[in-house]
């Protein structure tokens, strides 16, 4: 044991139930860290580091070959790093410390797949304009993992075939597909999707017409090995 000028504790070494720790002390004797053995997990280390108030806010540990990170305020979990209970790969997660409740955070699934998940997804930009301001988008919701693909094609004597780009028909599968159609003219019959393929769609103007036109589209899919996306989960914190 070291301490410091006016007696009281600097620096401890022991021994406890838990194994060897090693315990620092502030100017007023208050704890400042420790290291030592997880007390959850046998032959296992952690570091705690505590704040003025004696809450170990970090906290690090080892477990099960494993190494976790939690940061807390006030003695309740704000962010957690380490891994999934069930699936023992990588897992970040934010918390809302007052309520103790998981609210956004990412982790990797049984099956190899990143996930993101939060209450609102958003991409932000400076605003072009007013420097004291930035603009946000939130992203659109569906019970899906979705693709899209849209644009403006031109109706000749009442037919139209749209190719779609090579990456599409590799990402999404076409036996989900919708197709909506817009014409961009008053004349106009109506159009109809006649035939869809991974390659692209067929559109034919109604009761046989001829217009030369164009016309705005747009198709939605479901992406490969995303058709089974499950909508409805069981309520759990760090999956």
């Amino acid at each position: 044991m070291l301490s410091q000028p006016d007696g009281d504790d600097c620096i401890r070494l022991g021994a406890s139930n838990f194994g060897g720790f090693l315990a620092a002390y502030g100017s007023g004797g208050e704890i400042v860290a420790d290291l030592g053995r997880n007390p959850s997990a046998s032959n296992s280390g952690s570091l705690r580091l505590y704040s003025a108030a004696g809450d170990d806010n970090v906290f690090i540990s080892t477990s099960d070959n494993n190494g976790e990170i939690s940061l807390r305020n006030n003695g309740n979990e704000t962010v957690y790093l380490g891994r999934s209970v069930a699936q023992r790969d990588g897992k970040v997660s934010i918390f809302d410390s007052a309520l103790g409740t998981e609210l956004a955070g990412m982790f990797i699934t049984g099956g190899g797949t990143g996930t993101l998940f939060a209450d609102v997804k958003n991409f932000r930009m400076n605003h072009p304009t007013q420097d004291d301001k930035e603009i946000w988008y939130a992203c659109v919701e569906g019970p899906e993992a979705a693709a899209y693909e849209r644009g403006t094609a031109e109706l000749v004597n009442g037919e139209a075939t749209i190719q779609f780009p090579e990456h599409f028909g590799l990402v999404a599968n076409h036996e989900t597909m919708t197709v909506m159609l817009t014409p961009l003219s008053a004349d106009c019959k109506g159009l109809a999707v006649v035939e869809k393929t991974a390659e692209g769609f067929k559109v034919k103007e109604l009761f046989q017409g001829t217009g030369t036109y164009q016309f705005d589209w747009e198709v939605k899919c479901v992406r490969k090995g995303y058709e089974d996306y499950e909508v409805i989960r069981p309520r759990k914190d760090r999956l």
